[in-house]
């Protein structure tokens, strides 16, 4: 029997599909077209609200372990309190629990000199982490120099140091910042002290001296010998 084009049905189900399935994507593009702007705005706001309360940062502080908590503290020292476990050393790890603000000034702590010495201090709002030859400030071949932007609250402060390599700067378990550099030592045959300065300080951006005290620093965890994989070199 001979079937003629006006009467086949071949395919008739799949045309019906494609017009279907065209109406169905223009009804979503134009349901996007209406609530995208309205969804936009209330995640907007959303964040600012979290950020607004630190909600943000606590919560992702929460998360990261000290890099250094599988390490063997050789001292602890308490704010105020001098030093000699770093003198002439070459290799060591910190951890302090700071409470920071964006104007707060001073040394949070230091140890050896001008020849060679490791100091973390604080000055313009920024977190410095600064070792090897102590007779100028910022980072060169011998001197390594980390930075940290602050905003307000209580902080794990960690530092990772050699001096045949480079240092690296950790703010709540995070890497903040590296710099490479090599050196004798990490600091010379000078006291340290937790909270402010002995009688011989590296120099650094603040000028600060014995007397700069930081009144957010705490106790200050050392561990000589140990290094996180982070450090340059």
């Amino acid at each position: 029997m001979t079937r003629t084009f006006i009467a086949d049905e071949t395919a008739a189900v799949t045309v019906d599909w494609v017009v279907l399935t065209a109406a169905l994507v223009g009804l979503g593009l134009a349901a996007l077209g209406v609530t995208s702007r309205g969804v936009e705005h209330q995640s907007g706001a959303i964040d600012g609200a979290l950020r607004a309360e630190g909600i943000i940062r606590t919560s992702f502080a929460t998360v990261l372990a000290n890099v250094t908590e599988g390490f063997v503290a050789d001292a602890t020292i308490a704010a105020g309190t001098t030093f000699t476990e770093l003198r002439n050393v070459s290799a060591f790890s910190f951890q302090m629990d700071a409470t920071l603000a964006a104007g707060d000034e001073g040394i949070l702590f230091e140890a050896g000199g001008t020849g060679s010495g490791t100091i973390l201090y604080q000055h313009d709002g920024v977190l410095y982490l600064q070792a090897g030859n102590g007779g100028a400030a910022g980072a060169a071949a011998n001197r390594g120099e980390a930075v940290w932007t602050v905003a307000d609250g209580t902080y794990s402060i960690e530092g990772s140091l050699d001096a045949s390599g480079g240092l690296a700067l950790y703010v709540d378990g995070a890497l903040v910042s590296t710099s490479e550099f090599t050196n004798g030592s990490l600091a010379g045959g000078n006291h340290g002290t937790v909270g402010d300065g002995n009688t011989s300080v590296a120099n650094n951006h603040g000028g600060f001296v014995q007397g700069d005290t930081h009144a957010g620093a705490g106790d200050l965890n050392i561990f000589v010998g140990d290094v996180t994989d982070d450090v340059p070199g």
